[in-house]
């Protein structure tokens, strides 16, 4: 089976402050993501059923807190970064 592409991108560690977290989405192919309001817009952190590291990493955490995540600018014009399944989270 072929990865899926956001495996061969790379993302830039960006440093932000989460002041807010939504609800659990999923889109009709049954990816999951959260939205999170921070100091650089609103970024959403993608995750999927065999992934959900990332999600629930941003879910078990009370905002406001800090955190370096691995972005990608989004395409679409709700969000500002995109954070991939793949990509790195850490908390200050």
């Amino acid at each position: 089976m072929q990865k899926p592409w956001y495996y061969f991108v790379t993302t830039k560690p960006t440093e932000m402050t989460i002041f807010g977290v939504g609800k659990l989405q999923e889109t009709s192919n049954g990816n999951r993501y959260v939205e999170c309001k921070t100091n650089l817009g609103v970024v959403a952190v993608w995750g999927s059923a065999g992934n959900m590291g990332n999600i629930d990493a941003i879910l078990s955490k009370t905002p406001p807190f800090k955190a370096t995540m691995g972005c990608i600018t989004s395409k679409w014009g709700q969000h500002n970064l995109w954070v991939p399944e793949t990509a790195s989270v850490h908390f200050e």
